[in-house]
């Protein structure tokens, strides 16, 4: 999870890397690539839910920190815990976690509006 640029970037990115790994297999490839990759593997696609829009960096990072706490950081690929700025800083565990559960909960509503559109390896050629 991250901003929605910072999330677009880092999702092309990791297809990019995904792309020039398929065609030149001598390269090493990087836990995020091989996760993708066995994804494809297994004929699922990448979903990107684009949930919240036009956020300062600080509440786009605290809004992904909750939501990361709500679900648990080992559940998760990320490396590390999210960072809280502001307010929510100064919040306990447990307040965090439920903001974090109440903005997976808005995630989920739009996800079900906007549909599930599955990025494959056909989609980037």
């Amino acid at each position: 999870m991250a901003s929605i640029d910072g999330q677009m970037r880092q999702l092309a990115s990791n297809h990019y890397k995904t792309c020039i790994h398929t065609a030149d297999t001598s390269r090493t490839i990087h836990k995020d690539v091989k996760h993708i990759l066995d994804i494809w593997k297994d004929g699922m696609g990448i979903v990107c839910v684009q949930a919240f829009h036009n956020l300062i960096p600080a509440e786009a990072f605290t809004r992904e920190a909750a939501m990361i706490d709500a679900i648990g950081l080992p559940r998760l690929k990320n490396e590390k815990c999210g960072m809280y700025y502001g307010v929510v800083a100064s919040w306990n565990s447990k307040l965090k976690r439920r903001l974090g559960a109440f903005l997976l909960y808005r995630a989920l509503r739009i996800f079900i509006t906007q549909n599930e559109i599955q990025l494959k390896p056909t989609d980037l050629k």
